[in-house]
């Protein structure tokens, strides 16, 4: 446990650390799969693996893989780690734990890679929302305050008998969710406010890694105390732990298409521009199972169980995080 431990890190704009993020997926996992029939002997390969789904994740989480991208997928390093760590080795022995399946879910391939991906959600999500709710008077927290048992919704997967598929049981339980999700990309995941913290990390440690400072191997084997002590051997420590930015020095716009971003680009002069890009918004899960009779023997995706104004709802969610921005000195 203490080599699983020692990989996960906190994301700049997070409280809690990959680990217990991983953690709650895996103890959903073992909860539902153990509720619908599945074996301790099957369930155990499947519940390590989203325990430690996260584990290639570099130190510095996103703002590192944005650096290289190809290099930092922590589902094509997934099974390197585990093979060098020597748990892969241990765990098949153990547990019939097989890497190339696992390396297989953890690309969200399969029924198994699909509910991966499913209990992934529910947990980061669940924890964005708890803390973010805690600390910002925001959509985040009404939504919640509104809806306070939306993440009941782990309760409602349910596999057919021969254990081939699986879906929700309840279509407006399942919105709910998604709907905080939505609310939580808004606030969180793709803020400006909070990217640009992102963005800054990506700007210490890409010209250290292109000069051969700090290598992947290191920031693959590093936590986030690793990566700062590091860090601290090139930039002033108030540089390394900056954990804002203040309105007048720095600013960001989004426009609605690529060339009025090139635009004000050209118009404010490249050397103040920080960071641009596009952000196409996410995927609202629309297309998530959900069982249409009481047998639960039908699947229909979620769009098909919901109303117009719903499904415009959280459409109209995402396309409010869509566009051209400009991140920027003032």
């Amino acid at each position: 446990m203490t080599r699983i431990m020692k990989r996960f890190i906190i994301s700049p704009h997070r409280l809690y650390t990959r680990l217990d993020h991983s953690l709650l997926a895996a103890l959903i996992a073992e909860v539902i799969l153990a509720r619908n029939g599945f074996s301790p002997e099957e369930r155990a390969p499947i519940v390590l693996t989203i325990a430690c789904h996260d584990i290639a994740t570099p130190a510095g989480g996103e703002p590192i893989k944005r650096i290289n991208p190809n290099e930092f997928d922590e589902e094509e390093n997934f099974a390197s780690i585990l093979m060098s760590s020597g748990l892969a080795e241990e765990w098949a022995e153990l547990f019939n734990f097989n890497l190339e399946k696992a390396s297989a879910w953890v690309k969200n391939r399969g029924v198994m890679g699909f509910l991966l991906d499913v209990f992934d959600k529910l947990s980061y999500v669940s924890l964005d929302c708890y803390h973010l709710g805690c600390m910002f008077n925001g959509k985040v927290r009404e939504y919640c305050l509104d809806n306070p048992l939306f993440i009941d919704v782990w309760e409602d997967v349910k596999f057919t008998p021969d254990k081939k598929r699986f879906a929700f049981v309840n279509p407006e339980r399942l919105f709910a969710f998604l709907m905080a999700r939505g609310y939580e990309h808004q606030e969180l995941l793709l803020n400006p406010e909070a990217r640009r913290l992102d963005f800054y990390l990506t700007k210490l440690v890409k010209p250290l890694y292109e000069r051969g400072l700090i290598t992947k191997e290191q920031l693959l084997a590093w936590g986030n105390v690793e990566l700062e002590t590091e860090l601290g051997k090139y930039y002033e420590e108030e540089e390394i732990k900056k954990r804002c930015f203040t309105p007048d020095d720095y600013d960001w716009k989004v426009f609605k298409s690529e060339d009025e971003q090139k635009n004000f680009c050209r118009m404010i002069g490249q050397d103040k521009i920080e960071h641009t890009e596009y952000i196409r918004g996410f995927n609202p899960c629309l297309d998530w199972p959900v069982f249409a009779d009481k047998k639960q023997t039908k699947i229909v995706p979620l769009r098909k169980c919901l109303s117009k104004d719903k499904i415009k709802l959280l459409t109209d969610v995402v396309k409010s995080v869509r566009g051209y921005y400009v991140y920027y000195k003032k």
